[in-house]
């Protein structure tokens, strides 16, 4: 059977590293590379795990060739307050691509800690 939508194979997302340390004192930034995208995608999606108001500051970034980045800024005071809620928090993004708009996406798990 022929795949009627190719692009559902062949689109990838990543997050390098895909767990990372982080002091909640810093700012933190995450870029997603989505790669083999047909188009400038422009509304990437951000979410996380943690139990909060899920307002962060992304950027969905310019496609060159096939690939784009995104990427996610969190300010010391996020990262404090994700802290609070834990010492690990997840950030996950999101395309959806092709007719049938399937779901591409990758992670980042943060370890959250505070300096003595």
């Amino acid at each position: 059977m022929i795949n009627p939508d190719p692009l559902i194979v062949q689109s990838v997302a990543a997050i390098v590293p895909q767990t990372d340390n982080v002091y909640s004192t810093d700012s933190h930034k995450i870029s997603c590379v989505l790669s083999d995208i047909p188009s400038q995608v422009s509304v990437v999606k951000w979410v996380t795990d943690s139990n909060t108001a899920n307002v962060y500051s992304a950027q969905d970034g310019t496609i060159v060739g096939t690939s784009q980045t995104s990427s996610l800024s969190l300010s010391s005071t996020q990262l404090t307050n994700l802290k609070r809620n834990g010492d690990i928090t997840t950030f996950t993004c999101t395309i959806f691509v092709g007719d049938q708009k399937k779901a591409v996406s990758a992670t980042q798990a943060l370890t959250l800690f505070t300096p003595s």
